[in-house]
């Protein structure tokens, strides 16, 4: 069946919606082949533990392991020994050397930072070391407070003491105006070996989403291994060269990164609760990561932690980190993301304008032939060869390629593909606002809520942005279309596409809504500018 380019580009879009429908069903990526294989109960070598004598128990898996709590994982000394460290870009609170309490200056404690504002409540505390000792051992800390300024630098440190003994140091340098924190941990000897918990994470009833975002993550031998929340209890041992492990959600992350790392830990309690713990083959000097997941900052520290920020497939991952970074040198000058997105869609659109244009005559061509390629189709419907070779002279006579209305259209598709992971998982975009009721731009722009829910489409409220894109596409379709009998059938097909995407964007962030929304109004300015230079130079011959 030979297809007009207008018709060969809706169904592209179909395609894309499908896949991104598809895809993203839940608003999350699905696994890759690792994280499945991470998903799999660890056999074979991944379920021994690390040959390491003084390993802790933890990394001891038996064949059917029973369900176990993370505070249970080994049974922490709690004595209650507290410090806050306030800095201009968080307070963090420690308590036995672990990290249990963190506000962040610049975020809003609201469902995008569960992972965070849960840490008092969270069964095992975060960076806190594994150290066992009897009911006598007792953490101490040199100091209750630490203030900083932006360009200060400050310590604390815990010792676990058990009588005149140290049985383990945990020592924390931090910094005023980063997330970073440097720390230098030891149990007993300086090499003797160190379990370092990462945290946990425990589920409520009435959690959104946002929970399934998060999860446990490790870079195991130069793979990503991701745990989340699950319906089994379990505890999983990945052994191998592990430079960072971290557990993270869609915008937020805490993180260890150790270069004598050697094993994860992952401790899953059936829909409930999820823990790692991050065992060091021996003690000293490593670094901390809590805050933002910004991806210029994480991939600072030469490990691959940038890898938990969600780009997307690999190729499309080196796009949409592109548009990240070019993004961020706007902002610089602009200073309001909204607007910056704004500024950054013209680029783009001005950067694929003659692949777009190139589409745009071809699919103006195969309109103007419509009627001729109908009575070929009804003259020789009986001969397919004889029908072929009159439509490749028509396509000859016309300087029509067939595929010319295609190929414009998948080499812009990257682009957009790409901009679309950039714009969903952009930490930058949090608690950043546009223009009046659009205040955070990595929320949908509710202007007011519905006392109801609408079942299926799950939406509770006016979202303007969503619509405003629909109304925009169903424009850009109107000058799309060709007219007569051709019209009736893609009209059908284009007036459907928009309504599509509208249920599928209408509770996106604002931000991708309003990329998605400029990109329209751009696509409309470029074939009206098409038509006016076409019309002004058929006045002119």
């Amino acid at each position: 069946m030979n297809l007009s380019g207008q018709q060969r580009l809706v169904i592209a879009m179909f395609l894309m919606a499908a896949i991104m429908f598809v895809y993203y069903a839940f608003f999350a990526p699905k696994p890759s082949r690792e994280e499945k294989a991470a998903e799999e109960p660890a056999t074979g070598e991944t379920a021994a533990p690390a040959p390491v004598a003084e390993e802790p128990a933890p990394a001891t898996v038996e064949p059917t392991p029973p369900p176990i709590r993370p505070a249970e994982t080994p049974p922490p000394v709690r004595t209650g020994a507290r410090a806050v460290v306030t800095t201009p870009l968080y307070t963090a609170t420690f308590e036995d050397a672990g990290l249990v309490g963190l506000e962040l200056a610049a975020y809003p404690p609201d469902d995008d930072q569960l992972l965070l504002t849960r840490l008092a409540e969270a069964p095992a505390p975060a960076y806190q070391p594994l150290i066992p000792g009897s009911e006598n051992a007792r953490w101490e800390v040199d100091r209750r407070k630490l203030n900083l300024g932006t360009g200060d630098r400050g310590k604390l440190t815990f010792r676990l003491v058990e009588g005149e003994a140290t049985l383990a140091q945990a020592e924390y340098a931090f910094r005023g105006d980063d997330y970073e924190v440097a720390a230098r941990v030891f149990a007993g000897e300086e090499e003797a070996p160190v379990t370092l918990s990462l945290g946990s994470f425990a589920s409520g009833p009435d959690d959104p989403r946002e929970v399934k975002d998060i999860s446990v993550e490790a870079l195991i031998d130069t793979k990503k291994k991701r745990d989340k929340l699950s319906g089994k209890d379990e505890v999983k041992v990945y052994p191998g060269d592990v430079p960072w492990a971290a557990l993270r959600s869609q915008y937020f992350i805490v993180a260890a990164i150790a270069p004598q790392g050697g094993e994860i830990t992952v401790t899953r309690t059936k829909n409930v609760s999820i823990a790692g713990t991050y065992f060091l083959r021996r003690g000293g000097d490593y670094r901390l990561y809590f805050g933002p997941k910004r991806y210029d900052r994480l991939k600072e520290f030469g490990v691959g932690l940038e890898r938990t920020v969600d780009l997307g497939w690999s190729f499309i991952g080196i796009i949409a980190a592109l548009m990240l970074r070019l993004m961020h040198l706007l902002n610089r000058f602009i200073a309001n993301y909204g607007v910056t997105i704004l500024v950054f869609s013209l680029i783009i659109k001005l950067l694929t304008y003659w692949p777009t244009a190139a589409q745009l005559k071809q699919s103006q061509r195969m309109q103007v032939i419509q009627p001729v390629l109908k009575e070929l189709r009804e003259k020789y419907k009986n001969d397919p060869q004889r029908l072929n070779a009159e439509m490749m002279g028509l396509y000859k006579k016309y300087k029509i390629n067939p595929l010319g209305g295609c190929l414009p259209l998948l080499l812009q598709m990257p682009i957009l593909y790409g901009m679309f992971m950039a714009l969903r998982n952009a930490v930058e975009l949090k608690g950043a606002p546009f223009v009046l009721w659009i205040t955070d731009l990595s929320q949908p722009d509710v202007l007011f809520e519905f006392p109801f829910t609408i079942p299926l489409v799950n939406i509770n409220s006016l979202n303007v942005l969503p619509l405003l894109m629909t109304a925009l596409w169903l424009l850009q379709n109107k000058f799309m279309s060709p007219g007569g009998a051709v019209r009736s059938e893609q009209q059908k097909l284009m007036t459907w596409l928009p309504v599509i995407f509208l249920f599928f964007f209408y509770n996106m962030p604002s931000g991708l809504v309003l990329y998605w929304a400029s990109n329209s109004l751009f696509s409309m300015l470029q074939m009206l500018l098409m038509k006016f230079t076409a019309g002004s130079k058929e006045a002119t011959a």
